[in-house]
């Protein structure tokens, strides 16, 4: 049975004033036994426009970094590494 008081709780704990803020930054994921990383950490997301502004592109880092250069507007099949 969901308790949307204990969730309100949850979130006021968290220094939020409200669910709509709750972001990649505050949930956390147990990587190994010894480890715990956000979410964002573990998923960087892309600085707004970095994918249709060249001037933006170079901030994009690890996997979209490499996913937007395999990208081709012809085709959704996986390109060869």
């Amino acid at each position: 049975m969901a308790h949307p008081e204990t969730f309100a709780e949850l979130v006021a704990a968290a220094g939020l004033d409200g669910h709509e803020h709750i972001g990649p930054q505050h949930l956390y994921r147990r990587v190994s036994p010894t480890t715990v990383k956000t979410f964002a950490q573990l998923y960087p997301g892309v600085v707004p426009n970095a994918l249709v502004d060249d001037a933006l592109r170079g901030s994009l880092t690890g996997s979209w970094q490499r996913w937007w250069a395999e990208a081709t507007a012809t085709s959704f099949a996986a390109q060869p590494h």
